[in-house]
């Protein structure tokens, strides 16, 4: 029996690319133009044509670094802000390695998930806050990472440090503490947990942080708004200040977080945060009221569905959930899987449904569009209207001849255009002398009028009647910071859900009154009404997922409401002791707009070479020493390093960068080695020193369109060996140089994947690699294919997993390439001239423990492969054939560490059926272990 490592996956100490947007290498063309404003505070890049949004930003970062920072601490780190304009989400993130920040761009539809404000000011106000989290966490044990491991040192610090609810429950804190918005201020923000205690779910502290693959469990944003909250109103203004720095510090070695909380509450971290979520959980409870109507969808525990929305009194639906992708159901009969979409929302009249699907840019991936889908419900059939817009939330007219949906350019503002269903071109675009952003239009029954929700300059939201034909508007209630969204027509009556007391209420507006009224009370939250005759049709987040209700449209209350009613100021938070006691509140309101910084030309050769990470390592028998570098723009990284082998005593000095503004990716790397060391046939050890070089293209291709996501990569490289041998040894070589080409592709395609799904019901990868020695002397080559087929298994979670591989390589012996052939499991490398393997695996999960230790691993789930692996070895002489056969067994352990970290490991058994060719023991274990940087 022999037991041995393998290597399943690396874990990157980029640890906030977990917890925030991800960041895209070379995901814009050269051709973009960039300006900056630079202060000493922050250095705004952005597209060409953002001025005003860019001087926005920095006078609010220039503003919240000096009204905020008593709260985290008052030193000063200039941050690089990069605006993505050409993307079709909404979000942001902050990054060590190097210290940047990315703000993306395109507002959502759905105004209940951040709010109304305009996304550069909510971007602003949030991300700015983990730049003062960073630069006020650089200390003690983080800071000694640091001066291991650079700027990523730091992150691996304060991510074992500081946990990643307090990061993100911080900064949502300072968006609700500094505007008028901000999600705290949001009841939609709580849906998860009003959902959880109101249907009387408890789980322990561990699930409550790490998730589950089968239950509700919302994420670290609420619940580290809800525990930071809580200590601010508590405790006061600096009290996270000196828990979060001594953690950052690791004040009192193990758990110093908790020790912290400790050290400034009185109360162990136990018993903090148990206060703070009975805290809200009273509030909350206090102002329940029972869900009117009637449930039309079955809720099972364990399952969670999502149903999305229904017209039709719920005769078409969208559903998701944790077993199953986004999918359109008529009458309970799945008819189509949804195409990749950024939300589920669609609509639906006579037979026909619309929505909006993704379609990303074929090289640029920070270039995404999204096209208009028409689907024919009675035959399934689904045809695509327009070809790399950029539309969002489409209605489609009663009649189903026609479409209005939002028009988002990258470059300006937001419009209505509408569209005819028959061809998709456009009939008409709506006049925006306001500027506004509108969110999910609507038709009137008699298909000449359009209600849309519309947002102004600040944030504030209303409603609006247009007039298709005549272009003539109506706001039908005062602009006010209660967002609301889901607009349905009945009649003369605007049926839609806003945010009204502490939660999201059904609401109604009759345009013949001038009326409007409050269907619904309490901290539920209502969305997505839709009218089928006299009943209204709607979804409610529960414990086990967005269920639809429905009820007779007279069973409500009707409460009426004076119209200006809506301009008061909307929700106050839960606690709001916390932000009332801060000198911040309401910042943005004293912001000094006549505060004007210059803007210049950004080079986009600017700090190329922008080192700012170094890694030592130590792999038998390597040292290493490398320094990692990338640009603010992210199109050049680059890396120099030393290596010591300390088998042959010899050192090699290498460099290396890649660029990827350019179509194709450039890259190149050269090395110089020292006192190589061999040992001949006959046994004479030979020195010299070796000189390497290479030069390389690809060309990484986004094909993803309708239900699949697919990529290809061709790439080419050329390398040269160039040896320098001591004269004495020179009768040991036959060359002192070798050039040779590699050609590689990758290629894979995959459908969409659920939550519990091991892998894809469809996918397949392949990859193909040639290399050659340049015409001459020596000869050489060597060609690998490897691909693998994902299918589906007896049940939703379950994977089946095909795949196969075949090397050949020369006979001369002039040059070998390095061995890359995935040989059956269990067996040591073994390099003949022709190999060719197929093999067998079912991946099917065993158990969801949702439980942990310590809160040092939590185990998410427990899941198993059963694995049958054949390879054959073909000397290409007569009698030299040989295979080699595995059966065996892996289990796989999903695990979170330190509450927060994803990492997979696992242990396999490997039972050789062929073993006695190589020698070795008919029972083979392997350890299947991460590593962690």
């Amino acid at each position: 029996m022999k037991v041995f490592i393998t290597v399943l996956f690396l874990v990157s100490i980029q640890y906030k690319q977990f917890l925030f947007a991800q960041d895209v290498f070379g995901g814009n063309p050269a051709s973009v133009r960039w300006r900056q404003l630079n202060t000493d505070t922050a250095r705004i890049i952005y597209p060409a044509g953002m001025d005003s949004q860019a001087l926005r930003v920095a006078q609010i970062v220039h503003y919240l670094n000096r009204s905020t920072g008593h709260s985290i601490g008052n030193r000063l780190r200039k941050i690089d802000i990069v605006f993505q304009k050409d993307v079709t989400y909404e979000n942001g993130f902050v990054a060590l390695g190097p210290f940047r920040s990315e703000f993306y761009l395109n507002p959502p539809q759905d105004v209940f998930s951040l709010g109304s404000l305009p996304p550069y000011e909510n971007l602003a106000i949030h991300e700015y806050r983990h730049v003062q989290q960073y630069t006020n966490f650089d200390r003690g044990f983080s800071k000694v990472l640091s001066y291991i491991l650079g700027q990523q040192g730091q992150d691996l610090g304060n991510a074992l440090t500081v946990p990643n609810w307090f990061f993100e429950g911080d900064a949502v804190f300072q968006e609700t503490l500094v505007s008028r918005e901000g999600r705290g201020r949001l009841p939609s923000f709580l849906d998860d947990f009003t959902a959880l205690w109101a249907g009387n779910r408890e789980y322990t502290w561990e699930k409550w942080r790490n998730g589950s693959y089968r239950d509700l469990v919302p994420n670290w944003y609420p619940l580290g708004f809800i525990l930071v909250s809580y200590g601010r109103a508590t405790y006061g203004t600096d009290v996270w200040r000196n828990i979060a720095g001594d953690a950052a510090a690791a004040r009192g070695g193990f758990y110093p977080f908790q020790k912290a909380v400790k050290r400034y509450t009185g109360l162990s971290f136990q018993a903090f945060r148990d206060t703070a979520m009975r805290t809200y959980k009273d509030r909350i409870l206090a102002g329940d009221t029972a869900v009117a109507g009637r449930l039309l969808t079955p809720l099972k525990k364990h399952a969670l569905v999502t149903y999305q929305q229904a017209f039709d009194g719920a005769q078409v639906v969208a559903k998701a959930g944790y077993a199953q992708v986004p999918a359109f159901y008529v009458r309970g009969r799945r008819l189509r899987t949804m195409d990749v979409v950024q939300d589920n929302y669609f609509s639906y009249h006579n037979g026909k449904a619309v929505y909006a699907a993704f379609q990303p840019d074929l090289r640029w991936g920070l270039r995404e569009y999204n096209d208009i889908r028409l689907l024919d419900v009675r035959t399934g059939e689904q045809k695509t209207l327009t070809h790399k817009a950029r539309y969002f939330a489409p209605d489609i007219s009663a009649d189903g001849q026609k479409v209005v949906a939002v028009n988002m350019p990258s470059e300006g503002a937001a419009s209505l255009r509408i569209l005819s269903t028959g061809d998709g071109h456009v009939l008409d675009t709506m006049p925006n002398p306001h500027r506004y952003f509108y969110v999910m239009p609507r038709w009137t029954p008699d298909g000449q009028h359009i209600v849309a929700g519309v947002r102004d300059g600040v944030g504030r939201m209303s409603l609006l009647w247009m007039d298709a034909g005549t272009h003539e508007e109506t706001l039908l209630l005062p602009f006010s910071f209660h967002v609301l969204a889901y607009p349905y027509i009945a009649g003369d009556t605007v049926f839609f859900s806003a945010r009204q007391g502490q939660g999201e209420q059904l609401m109604a507006f009759v345009k013949g009154q001038g009326m409007l009224y409050r269907l619904t009370d309490g901290v539920r939250a209502y969305y997505m009404p839709s009218v089928q005759g006299n009943e209204v049709t709607w979804t409610t987040p529960t414990a086990d997922g967005m269920a639809l209700y429905t009820a007779p449209t007279a069973s409500f209350p009707w409460t009426p409401l004076a119209a200006d009613s809506f301009a008061l100021n909307a929700t106050t938070p839960l606690l709001p002791a916390g932000f009332t006691q801060d000198k911040a509140l309401d910042a943005l309101t004293r912001l000094d707009t006549n505060v004007f910084y210059p803007s210049k030309v950004y080079h986009k050769a600017s700090h190329l070479f922008n080192f700012h990470s170094f890694r030592p390592y130590y792999s038998n028998p390597d040292w290493s020493f490398t320094v990692y570098g990338q640009n603010v723009l992210n199109t050049f990284q680059s890396q120099v390093g030393y290596d010591y082998n300390q088998n042959e005593a010899s050192s090699n000095v290498s460099a290396g960068a890649t660029y990827g503004a350019w179509y194709p990716w450039i890259s190149g790397s050269v090395g110089y080695t020292t006192h190589r060391t061999g040992v001949t046939n006959r046994g004479n050890v030979v020195h010299w020193d070796e000189l390497q070089a290479g030069l390389g293209t690809s060309v990484p291709l986004d094909l993803s369109h309708g239900r699949l996501y697919q990529f290809l990569t061709p790439a080419f490289s050329v390398h040269t060996d160039q040896l320098s041998i001591p004269p004495v040894y020179g009768k040991y070589f036959s060359t002192s140089h070798v050039e040779y080409l590699q050609y590689d592709l990758t290629w894979s395609t995959q459908t969409q994947q659920t939550l519990q799904q091991i892998f894809p019901h469809w996918a397949h990868t392949f990859s193909a690699d040639f290399q050659r020695s340049t015409l001459g002397d020596p000869l050489a080559w060597q060609v690998l294919l490897q691909g693998s087929v994902y299918l589906p298994g007896l049940w939703k979670s379950h994977s089946l997993v095909l795949n196969g591989a075949y090397q050949r390589r020369d006979t001369l012996g002039h040059y070998t390439f390095t061995n890359d052939f995935p040989i059956s499991r269990g067996y040591p490398g073994i390099n003949f001239p022709e190999m060719y393997k197929w093999g067998v695996n079912y991946h099917f999960p065993l158990a969801y423990p949702d439980a942990g230790v310590g809160g040092i691993v939590y185990l998410l789930r427990l899941r198993a492969n059963v694995l049958y692996d054949q390879t054959y070895l073909n000397g290409l002489v007569p009698n030299s054939q040989y295979h080699l056969r595995t059966a065996g067994l892996e289990l796989y352990f999903d695990t979170q560490w330190w509450n927060q970290l994803p990492v997979s490991f696992g242990i396999g058994y490997y039972r050789l059926l062929d073993n006695n060719l190589l020698g070795i023991g008919p029972n083979q274990f392997q350890i299947l272990l991460p590593i962690l940087f």
